[in-house]
């Protein structure tokens, strides 16, 4: 049996949660610019923003691009299907953005049940 598209129901929409690692060389600009580019896309594809976190600083697992450390950030963020598409289409456009993964969180999120709080979606600068 297929499964029914979420967007033909008015209203609801998928929880999904997105985490990028930036080169550890972007400059703060830079990180902002790809923040406030991702919320853009979002934003324009209908979705909403639910949290969004700069983990700063980390470790990665194995070297990408010939560096051992990247700069994490988590989105949370409701949204369509098509959505995802499009933010990793730009995602990929970036060159500070090394690495992205997104994963459904839920598949029937409903905009209304949902309160965001300020504090969540504001971002933060990177600690020096």
């Amino acid at each position: 049996m297929a499964e029914i598209s979420m967007r033909d129901e008015p209203g609801t929409q998928r929880e999904y949660e997105t985490i990028f690692i930036l080169r550890p060389d972007t400059n703060q600009e830079g990180i902002t610019h790809v923040n406030s580019k991702v919320r853009q896309v979002i934003e324009s594809m209908g979705g909403k923003t639910l949290k969004l976190d700069n983990w700063g600083k980390r470790k990665l697992a194995y070297p990408i691009q010939k560096s051992n450390r990247g700069i994490f950030v988590y989105l949370k963020y409701l949204g369509y299907n098509d959505l995802v598409a499009e933010l990793e289409r730009h995602l990929r456009m970036i060159d500070s953005v090394v690495r992205y993964q997104t994963v459904v969180l839920d598949k029937d999120a409903s905009l209304e049940d949902v309160n965001v709080d300020p504090e969540e979606v504001k971002f933060r600068p990177m600690d020096s």
